[in-house]
Parts: structure tokens; sequence; C-alpha cells
């Protein structure tokens, strides 16, 4: 049960940042939401499968570097967690909370994401499968072990 205190809390949200099938940052999804049009498009490699759908959506042209991220973190995270790591940045920037001291302790992020890491995910359930454990290298294990 909520005490009257849980009531009186307020949040604020300072900043947003999007990555997705509209494109990279909030004007690009904004501009979506006001001219509605699809950015689905057919997802060829799934054409050998027997699935009810082959459309997906996309995230267009995703920079890594462009979105300021080091090269070592690209390599040690999923893609997920790159795009998650990219509105994140923009939503800071957006907040303008970068410019001044803050407690980091009442700052959060909401990120959104199915089944995390599918594709490290399923390289090392692969690799597992085909060489059992000993082959996989613990340092890959972080993308696809992370909590969704």
């Amino acid at each position: 049960m909520r005490t009257s205190r849980h009531r009186d809390r307020r949040v604020v949200i300072t900043g947003m940042g999007v990555i997705s099938a509209a494109g990279t940052g909030v004007p690009a999804l904004w501009d979506v939401m006001i001219e509605p049009r699809s950015r689905e498009a057919l997802m060829p490699e799934f054409d050998r499968f027997d699935l009810r759908s082959s459309i997906y959506g996309p995230v267009p042209d995703f920079d890594p570097a462009a979105a300021g991220l080091a090269p070592d973190f690209v390599a040690r995270n999923d893609r997920y967690a790159c795009l998650g790591m990219a509105a994140t940045q923009e939503a800071l920037a957006q907040s303008g909370l970068l410019d001044f001291p803050f407690d980091n302790e009442r700052v959060g992020v909401n990120l959104g994401t199915a089944i995390a890491g599918a594709g490290s995910m399923e390289q090392g359930f692969l690799a597992v499968t085909e060489k059992g454990f000993k082959p996989v290298d613990p340092r890959t294990a972080p993308p696809w072990t992370t909590p969704t």
C-alpha cells in the first residue's frame, strides 16, 4: 500500500532521446507523428523462414561513432545497448542536466527493449550448443545476459 509520502512525489521529464525506425532524435520521431508514414520494410533475411510476418522497423542510418559512442563501448555491447546509450545522450543533452551538478541518485533512464541482445544471445547459445561452455569467452556474456 502506498503512503501519502509517495503520492506527493513528482516526476519531471527533463529530456527525451529517441533512436527508432523513424530515425535518430526526437525531431525525426515528431516528423513521423505529424505526417504519418510507415517506416516498416520487408525483411529479406527472413524470407527463408515460414513466418506470418516479414516486415520490421529498421533503424535507418545509425552510426555509433557519430552518436559519440566510443569504439570499445560499441565492441563490448549489443546494438540495443548502443541505441539506448545514444538516446540517453540525446535526453541528457536536451535536459541541460550536464550543465550543472546534479544528484545522480535522483536521475533515471527508462529503456524499452523486447529481449535485450538477441544477436549476441543467439551467438552465445550456438557456441555453447556446438562446443560446450569452455569456448565461450566470459567477456562476451554481458551483452547477452543484460537484464531488460
